[in-house]
């Protein structure tokens, strides 16, 4: 299958730059990290960007994103954005986001995101309890905090998303009492609670290691020595880290990998990008 093309391939470069730029930074200061998702899956079978791919997601041990927050939080010269919650009130996510603001994106296949940028995302890479009880109960409290995030940003959810019946009526209730939870909840509050109950599993000893709060949950903890210290793979015209055992990443995260047709690709996403004057 041939690389991106049009303005998808535009962002892809964009992002990709923004990932050179990363990298250069976390070997400045040392800084241990692992491309995630896509990337890995990119890597694996296109040696790049997989061709209808839109993003770059990075996890970091728990240590490590600590440092990167403090350092950022002290300020950082740059030409791109470093975003996080504890910079910006009104960033609703999770992670570290590092952005390029002089390319806006319009995503026409969803007209009700609005206007964003070309990024890459850095999540902590956690672990999880030894005891399958405390586990579950430790995914539970984050499933919890996570919907209660999700209904106080309720206007934001893609409603273009293909989605099971049950979890459609959820978004259907969101949305209809959405208002009600700018009254009830915290998100400041609930992201520094879920911030502290993940920062508090031990990255180094446990034998689960993740990033729940990505898009398949308990599928994302993975054993630890999936992760590994971590190898060199060729990624366009980089050379990144990732997972140790890539094959065993890809499977126990993914199951089967499918290559979609072009007519499947052209159908399922859509860019506007410009430059800012």
């Amino acid at each position: 299958m041939e690389k991106a093309s049009g303005e998808l391939r535009q962002l892809q470069l964009f992002e990709l730059d923004v990932l050179t730029y990363l990298i250069k930074t976390f070997d400045k200061y040392h800084l241990k990290y692992y491309v995630t998702g896509g990337t890995v899956l990119g890597i694996k079978f296109f040696k790049g960007f997989i061709p209808y791919d839109d993003d770059i997601d990075i996890a970091m041990p728990r240590t490590d994103y600590s440092k990167l927050l403090k350092i950022i939080q002290k300020g950082i010269e740059s030409d791109y954005i470093f975003r996080h919650w504890s910079l910006d009130e009104k960033f609703k996510y999770s992670i570290i986001r590092v952005e390029n603001p002089n390319i806006v994106v319009s995503e026409v296949s969803n007209p009700l995101k609005g206007e964003s940028f070309p990024s890459v995302d850095i999540a902590p890479l956690d672990g999880a309890p030894v005891g399958k009880m405390q586990r579950n109960i430790y995914y539970k409290k984050l499933d919890l905090y996570r919907a209660l995030l999700s209904w106080y940003y309720f206007d934001s959810i893609n409603v273009y998303k293909t989605r099971s019946a049950r979890d459609r009526f959820l978004v259907s209730v969101m949305r209809r009492t959405g208002k009600i939870a700018r009254v009830v909840v915290n998100p400041m509050r609930l992201k520094k609670n879920m911030d502290r109950l993940m920062a508090r599993q031990n990255d180094k000893g446990s034998k689960l290691l993740g990033t729940y709060l990505g898009a398949y949950r308990k599928k994302e903890m993975l054993p630890a020595d999936i992760w590994g210290k971590g190898k060199l793979y060729h990624f366009e015209n980089l050379q990144v880290i990732g997972p140790e055992k890539i094959d065993e990443y890809i499977h126990d995260l993914y199951g089967t990998f499918k290559i979609y047709s072009d007519s499947e690709i052209q159908s399922s996403r859509h860019y506007s990008i410009k430059k800012k004057v």
